[in-house]
């Protein structure tokens, strides 16, 4: 499953997955099955659940820029990109990959929905989502506002010129020269507008890409992928260590006889 954690939520998720593994690692099945709201066969045939981030050079790159965007001149120039990455840790990346092992193929399906309530019911999670959810809301708002009062103004623009053109068909002509209604041109006011239209779809994405605390891009397949690994099949496993058995069964009276011959010749 391939996750997009918001509002610092990653470290959270990173301490509950560890905390699963330890359970399967320490055969912990019962409470296992427990948390995860599972039946406790289904929790036995669990063998491995970890968490991995998801990042190229790229997003390392784009993540430096906006941890330097804010800094003033004199921080900036004391960072480089060299010492971030020395710094970077998993948490700053923006997707992870959580995987299930297990020999039950649906298992993690199962596993799904509390894996990802189990961060979606904190409720310090909860209240940070709240905060910015009221906050796109009144951004939201203002752009709105502000769209409004310049598109009132583009109007009262255009009466101006037609009374304009309308007083100077007669003898009358007025220079409007020095009113500031001229030091504004309309082209202005558009690209005001424009400027605005950006922030409203800039606030839009933020709402959809915030609208949940954990973003599920790609969820658990209802039946997991076989892994095609030679050293996870019992088949391969059983006659290795036969023979490994064997081979020691076959050295061991070479051995002695070695260090028979050994001890003899240290005693003389």
């Amino acid at each position: 499953m391939i996750v997009q954690p918001n509002f610092n939520s990653a470290r959270q998720l990173y301490s509950n997955i560890e905390f699963y593994n330890e359970l399967v690692e320490q055969g912990e099945n019962e409470e296992l099955a427990g948390v995860l709201h599972i039946p406790q066969s289904a929790a036995k045939s669990i063998t491995n659940i970890e968490i991995m981030a998801l990042i190229n050079e790229e997003r390392k790159i784009i993540k430096f820029d906006e941890f330097i965007k804010d800094k003033d001149s004199v921080t900036r120039k004391s960072i480089n990109y060299e010492d971030y990455l020395k710094n970077f840790n998993e948490i700053n990346a923006e997707f992870y990959k959580i995987q299930i092992e297990a020999t039950a193929p649906e298992i993690a399906k199962q596993c799904q929905k509390v894996i990802v309530a189990s961060i979606e019911t904190n409720e310090y999670f909860k209240l940070q989502k709240k905060v910015n959810d009221d906050n796109l809301a009144v951004k939201d708002t203002m752009i709105s506002e502000q769209l409004k009062e310049i598109n009132k103004l583009q109007s009262f623009y255009k009466e101006i010129r037609v009374l304009d053109a309308q007083q100077s068909v007669g003898a009358t002509n007025i220079n409007l020269a020095d009113n500031k209604i001229k030091q504004t041109p309309e082209f202005e006011l558009f690209k005001q507008i424009e400027k605005l239209k950006e922030e409203k779809t800039e606030v839009n994405i933020e709402k959809a890409n915030t609208k949940n605390i954990i973003n599920i891009v790609s969820d658990f397949p209802n039946r997991g992928k076989l892994i095609n690994d030679l050293r996870f099949k019992k088949i391969v496993q059983m006659p290795a260590l036969f023979v490994v058995i064997l081979l020691l069964i076959l050295i061991m009276p070479i051995f002695n006889k070695y260090l028979a011959k050994y001890s003899k010749s240290i005693s003389y």
